[in-house]
């Protein structure tokens, strides 16, 4: 991830998050998308971030915060478009939680403490429901949508 003050960041670097964090999504839809009308049934779960709606207070990361805020509109376009095929697409927004990308140490901890409303990052296995629901026959009339785990920080 490109983490540095915007007035410093190449084009390169943007250009690199934007093929992973965008590009990516477009190519792996479009080729699904395929066989997924061929069979008029898909099940589309994108992931956008947190950081798509609201900005991250402790790094500057402009690329990653603009293309997973394109992730909800890209999610919506794709859910009108291939609504008639009945294919479904919807997407999580995770808040902060530990992964390979990110390490919290003690500082950021307690910086997620006093700004998260539920106070802690989040676990991985936590988006496993609305993974699950939206995979499932259960959400076969729900599309479009955006779905934020993330603590509580999206609603305040």
């Amino acid at each position: 991830m490109a983490y540095c003050p915007t007035t410093e960041l190449s084009l390169e670097a943007r250009d690199r998050v934007v093929d992973i964090s965008l590009t990516g999504y477009f190519l792996m839809a479009r080729e699904c998308g395929k066989n997924m009308i061929k069979n008029r049934y898909g099940r589309i779960i994108n992931t956008a971030s947190m950081f798509g709606r609201i900005s991250s207070f402790h790094n500057p990361i402009l690329a990653y915060n603009a293309t997973k805020g394109a992730i909800p509109n890209f999610t919506q376009s794709l859910a009108q478009e291939w609504a008639e095929y009945n294919i479904t697409v919807n997407a999580i927004g995770p808040g902060e939680s530990p992964s390979e990308m990110m390490v919290f140490d003690d500082a950021a901890l307690e910086q997620l403490k006093e700004r998260c409303p539920i106070g802690r990052p989040g676990r991985i296995e936590e988006l496993c429901g609305q993974l699950l629901l939206f995979a499932s026959e259960s959400s076969s009339y729900t599309t479009g949508q955006t779905i934020y785990i993330d603590g509580g920080w999206t609603c305040v």
